[in-house]
């Protein structure tokens, strides 16, 4: 992986959302499918399933397009445990067609863990956080910049503390 970027398939596909752009790319999650659009500064479609009900979700976003305001993204782990399994751990940050598929889900699943936010939240975090990826001058971020990015989209608390 190479966020927001994935070689290998995985459960997010997106794809520019003109029409005339043939470019497929492979998200490894909800949020590195808007880090894709950030980063390649695009509008595009993302296409992945509900992991609870199996349904199709299909939906347009960009830089200035927000996803649809009924999905839900469902995070595994607290944000100290993200690079322990990096792999693990974003292939299960998904999205669900709601909030109630995310806790019925997670209630069968793996009851009491997680964090669900709403997908409009990770789509205003991506922007920031993979908008400058591909500039030829790109630096990573600090820890303390990516804190404030978080907790500027409302995800605060023990959660998503940074390690």
């Amino acid at each position: 992986m190479a966020h927001p970027f994935s070689a290998a398939p995985m459960a997010f596909v997106v794809t520019a959302a003109d029409g005339r752009d043939d470019r497929r790319w492979w998200g490894g999650c909800a949020s590195d499918s808007f880090g894709i659009s950030a980063a390649l500064h695009l509008d595009v479609r993302i296409d992945t399933a509900c992991p609870d009900c199996g349904i199709a979700i299909s939906f347009l976003s960009g830089p200035s397009t927000p996803p649809p305001t009924n999905l839900a993204v469902r995070f595994p782990h607290p944000a100290t445990l993200w690079w322990a399994d990096v792999v693990g751990t974003y292939t299960m940050i998904r999205m669900f067609c709601d909030r109630e598929h995310a806790e019925h889900w997670t209630a069968d699943n793996v009851p009491a863990s997680g964090y669900i936010a709403e997908a409009t939240a990770v789509w205003r975090l991506a922007g920031p956080w993979y908008g400058d990826r591909l500039h030829p001058q790109f630096e990573p971020h600090s820890r303390e910049h990516n804190q404030r990015l978080l907790d500027d989209c409302g995800l605060t608390g023990p959660f998503w503390q940074l390690p």
